[in-house]
């Protein structure tokens, strides 16, 4: 079973009725789902049918018309990456920028624990 708390095991019993009817189903594995600006993230679970075909379930009714549900993983792992990817060049901007404060002299900024502040 997978780790599903008590109100997403029953939005995956009320998805799984209203996708395939009153079906036995078996959860093998659950992932988030995270969205830039919603108010909250999902998630997705793998599930095996009585006929022993598997399939995603987003139990939150998360989809993109047009998309099969690996599409729109992957198309959330390409956001993943390139967010990752901008959030490490911000995090180089603030070491850049407080590396050249130090150098600079610039009163305003305190070194940070272990830089060497030259005079």
């Amino acid at each position: 079973m997978t780790d599903l708390d008590r109100s997403q095991l029953r939005m995956l019993a009320d998805e799984m009725h209203d996708r395939f009817g009153d079906v036995g189903y078996d959860a093998l594995a659950v992932v988030p789902i995270m969205w830039a600006g919603w108010e909250c993230d999902s998630f997705a679970v793998l599930v095996r049918l009585p006929d022993a075909k598997h399939e995603i379930v987003f139990p939150d009714g998360t989809g993109m018309s047009g998309q099969t549900s690996e599409q729109l993983l992957e198309s959330r792992i390409r956001e993943y990456e390139r967010v990752t990817q901008l959030t490490r060049v911000f995090l180089d901007r603030l070491k850049a920028e407080r590396a050249f404060a130090i150098i600079d002299g610039a009163p305003d900024v305190p070194p940070e624990p272990g830089d060497e502040v030259l005079e």
